[in-house]
């Protein structure tokens, strides 16, 4: 693969994760509640196509061979290999859970507010703390 196509591939990857970010403003700030499992699913169906498109960059990264040598190209395929390490270290399954926890977790937190009854999102908000270490947890472990 040439670094262009490769260039074309992060491209992709990063336009997944802007609509996943604009999905998830949406959700917190205008989606009415019953749509809130849906958009939870949408949001982690992206996370996981993402995933999935960064381990078909992550297979071909290092047998690029025709990168410009520059200074910005260079660190370009830097940032590429350090998102690719970083994130690939969190398994999908887990990366995917945690997607659709941080909806869930919007939803909760917002009906506690509403209510004044904080203790309403204490079991989303628990989970996905205990999601968040543990997607943590294993990029620590293999960074070293």
């Amino acid at each position: 693969m040439s670094y262009a196509e490769l260039q074309t591939g992060f491209r992709t990857i990063a336009l997944l994760r802007e609509s996943m970010a604009v999905l998830d403003w949406y959700a917190a700030v205008l989606m009415p509640e019953a749509a809130a499992e849906r958009r939870g699913q949408q949001v982690a169906t992206l996370e996981s196509v993402a995933y999935e498109k960064l381990e078909a960059m992550a297979e071909i990264i290092d047998s690029t061979a025709d990168c410009p040598d520059d200074a910005w190209n260079r660190a370009n395929l830097h940032e590429m290999r350090r998102q690719v390490t970083a994130i690939l270290l969190i398994p999908k399954d887990l990366q995917v859970r945690l997607t659709e926890a941080k909806t869930t977790c919007e939803m909760a937190w917002r009906s506690a507010r509403e209510q004044n009854n904080f203790a309403l999102v204490e079991q989303e908000l628990g989970n996905l703390v205990s999601l968040s270490r543990e997607a943590l947890t294993a990029q620590a472990e293999g960074l070293g």
